[in-house]
């Protein structure tokens, strides 16, 4: 490593926050590794460790401040306003150059999804799934293109502060690589294998099993298949795995126990449970511009659900039943505070074309952390009616700054809340 290292002999976390940092999200799994990364400085240094987000930069590991990862805005413009979701038929004129690049990754990321759905169904050879989808490392004409395009790919993402490479030369014997980011990207899966290769340690978050053991129809063929690989060809060489609740550790142990014939080991699972960001619940909220604050005028109740947009945290089912408190006379609003995500564009377009959208039905995309810190402030209640989760973390943050919650009966938010 460059001997910008204060002290050489220091063993080393390294987080890796690729998506993270690339995406600018502030919700999800992004949200859950922006407070590893923000609490592992002291963590880190109680047990004697040193901790820093990286990314990939030209096929290695770069080391970047971690303010680039904890406050994302200092690093990149983001507007406040209220937005619109991506897929209606125009973009706001309040939209910067960031939120524009987002909506287009999205369309690129659906026409490939969709392309590889259709390869899937159309070629049946098992050969060619894991030539698609299994990484390239044990195919030397893959390998070969994957080298070519990372030579020709931007050396980082816009904006990365740099301080230093991780060489491929360098003895990583008692440093640890931490992945807590779920790899949708194939780019980046050799990672792990040469940090190994080069004497370190490697430990994988598993926030969940969803795509595997309950897909929705936003999951189709591909992205199932591509879960799969990560799970068998990247997760299970970890050298150790730790899922977000005991709930996903049970799941994921049973899991590769039954793939036990072609894993050379499973490895050690343990969990952890997310917390809510303690530090951000001290410091005063944000005020919300006057077009979003009206939503949570005291005057009526304001529910909200904190969240991507995923078939698999029913919202429809939400909206299903506050149309029929609403043709009963109800005044509540309804707010959906997050990101769509695939298989949803036909729901966010009905909420767009529905007749109470804008006045008692809203959507709010693209909150920052302070602005999310308000609306939990002024919200009378979380509603989560997922069928299925990995943890739930807004429902943690809800309770822990008193917002009552009403949630689905389902084993990993009995868990969570401890019968609360």
């Amino acid at each position: 490593m460059s001997d910008t290292r204060a002290n050489p002999a220091s063993r080393w976390v390294f987080i890796y926050c690729h998506n993270t940092f690339a995406s600018g999200k502030t919700t999800g799994i992004e949200r859950v590794v922006q407070n590893i990364v923000r609490h592992s400085v002291d963590i880190g240094a109680s047990m004697g460790l040193e901790c820093a987000p990286v990314i990939m930069v030209h096929d290695q590991l770069a080391v970047i401040a971690a303010t680039a990862i904890t406050t994302p805005d200092a690093h990149e413009s983001r507007p406040t306003a209220l937005r619109k979701f991506p897929g209606s038929d125009w973009i706001d004129a309040r939209i910067d150059r960031v939120q524009l690049a987002r909506t287009l990754r999205w369309y690129r990321v659906k026409l490939q999804m969709r392309v590889s759905d259709a390869l899937m169904r159309a070629f049946k050879s098992e050969t060619l799934r894991r030539a698609v989808f299994i990484d390239p490392a044990d195919y030397p004409v893959a390998r070969a293109m994957r080298r070519l395009w990372r030579r020709v790919r931007r050396p980082a993402p816009h904006g990365a502060p740099i301080t230093r490479i991780i060489s491929r030369d360098d003895d990583l014997t008692g440093h640890i690589l931490l992945m807590p980011e779920v790899r949708w990207d194939r780019s980046d899966w050799h990672l792990p294998r040469q940090f190994q290769a080069q004497g370190g340690k490697v430990v994988t978050l598993v926030h969940d099993l969803i795509p595997i053991l309950h897909p929705d129809p936003s999951y189709n063929a591909a992205n199932i298949a591509h879960y799969t690989a990560w799970i068998d060809e990247n997760v299970a060489r970890s050298d150790a795995i730790v899922a977000v609740s005991n709930t996903i550790a049970e799941e994921l142990r049973l899991y590769l126990d039954g793939r036990k014939t072609s894993l050379a080991r499973v490895p050690p699972i343990g969990y952890f449970h997310l917390g809510s960001d303690y530090d951000l619940s001290k410091r005063s909220a944000t005020p919300l511009e006057p077009a979003v604050a009206m939503i949570f005028d005291p005057s009526h109740h304001t529910f909200i659900m904190v969240g991507s947009i995923t078939p698999r945290k029913n919202h429809a089912f939400a909206l299903a039943a506050f149309e029929r408190y609403w043709a009963a006379g109800g005044t509540a609003h309804l707010v959906f505070v997050g990101y769509m995500s695939l298989g949803t564009v036909d729901f966010l377009k009905r909420v767009r074309n529905h007749a109470r959208f804008g006045k008692e039905l809203h959507h709010l995309n693209n909150i920052n952390d302070a602005e999310l810190e308000t609306i939990y402030r002024d919200a009378s209640a979380l509603i989560m009616a997922s069928t299925t989760e990995g943890f739930g973390l807004p429902l943690v943050e809800a309770l822990q700054r008193g917002v009552p919650v009403l949630c689905s009966d389902i084993p990993i938010f009995r868990e969570v809340t401890i019968g609360r």
